[in-house]
């Protein structure tokens, strides 16, 4: 099955609550030029893994600030770090020049119980698509054993990749699910170098 990656900027807020996210609340993002500030947001999470960023102003017709499609997602409960449980989701994509980047939003929860519910259900739904995906990218990666070969880079990346709360807790990919990765981030690279040549 293959993954939808939906354009953030024709989804208005009331086409993705009708689309019934898996979650939404209002979560405190953290600023991506300070690590110590955060800022309240409307979040929204699809069945696709796709995290929507909102203003908490927004109306129903307001289109998301951006999105995150998640590949992983590790906790924190550390007072010494944060006084409040935080999250980290992090995502793997195409920028609009064509490169691959990764991409981590921190997450601020109100409570523990805020958080548990996020982490269980996305580490559940990240573990779900993780062997479907896997199994994809390594016949992707068989089949275009020539970095040069291989379709348009428009694809979006995901990865089973699923870290428990232990400490301060870190992502993290191991062994072959590690040297998949390496190999797809490779294959995604040399797309992206295939397509700006053409263009």
């Amino acid at each position: 099955m293959s993954s939808v990656i939906l354009d953030p900027n024709q989804l208005s807020l009331a086409e993705l609550q009708n689309s019934q996210p898996i979650l939404t609340a209002i979560l405190a993002k953290q600023n991506s030029s300070s690590s110590y500030t955060y800022k309240p947001r409307l979040f929204l999470l699809d069945r696709h893994l796709n995290l929507y960023l909102f203003r908490t102003s927004s109306t129903q017709t307001s289109l998301p600030l951006s999105f995150l499609p998640i590949t992983s997602v590790h906790g924190i409960l550390d007072a010494t770090i944060s006084p409040l449980p935080l999250l980290q989701l992090h995502g793997t994509g195409l920028n609009q020049q064509g490169d691959v980047i990764r991409r981590t939003w921190t997450l601020q929860c109100e409570n523990e119980a805020v958080f548990q519910v996020w982490l269980t259900t996305v580490q559940r739904m990240c573990l779900a698509r993780g062997p479907q995906l896997m199994r994809k990218l390594s016949r992707d990666v068989k089949r275009n054993s020539s970095l040069g070969r291989g379709s348009g880079g428009g694809a979006m990346s995901r990865s089973n990749s699923v870290s428990s709360i232990n400490g301060g807790g870190n992502a993290y990919l191991v062994g072959e699910e590690q040297r998949m990765m390496d190999e797809f981030m490779a294959l995604q690279k040399a797309r992206a170098a295939s397509v700006r040549s053409v263009v």
